[in-house]
């Protein structure tokens, strides 16, 4: 039996978070949802994810994927939003239904860089 997908969403708002988790569909199990980029390294160092998906809403949020990959380097990343700096697995330009879609690519995409 597979497991689901463990998925951190890192977004500036809760409310923006909550977009993301219902758009990542019903295979994403969200193990959380930090609105800054301190609170999701910090997060990662004590709860695991597959991937993270990263809203470029967020402040500083093209920093905050080379912090990411170094305190989670197995995690794939998902950019939402344009210009997906080097470093993410997948991107997609809004949140959308293609966030299910995305995250299988990042996982393959991550998976193939091993």
């Amino acid at each position: 039996m597979c497991r689901a997908v463990w998925v951190m969403i890192v977004a500036p708002t809760a409310d923006a978070a909550k977009a993301l988790r219902r758009a990542a569909g019903p295979e994403a199990q969200v193990v959380a949802m930090p609105i800054s980029s301190d609170e999701a390294v910090e997060t990662l160092g004590s709860s695991r994810a597959d991937v993270v998906v990263i809203s470029s809403d967020l402040p500083e949020a093209s920093a905050v994927v080379s912090r990411i990959r170094d305190a989670a380097p197995q995690a794939a990343l998902v950019w939402v939003g344009p210009a997906a700096p080097d470093g993410a697995h997948a991107s997609i330009d809004e949140a959308s239904d293609a966030l299910e879609g995305a995250i299988t690519r990042a996982l393959l995409a991550a998976r193939a860089a091993k």
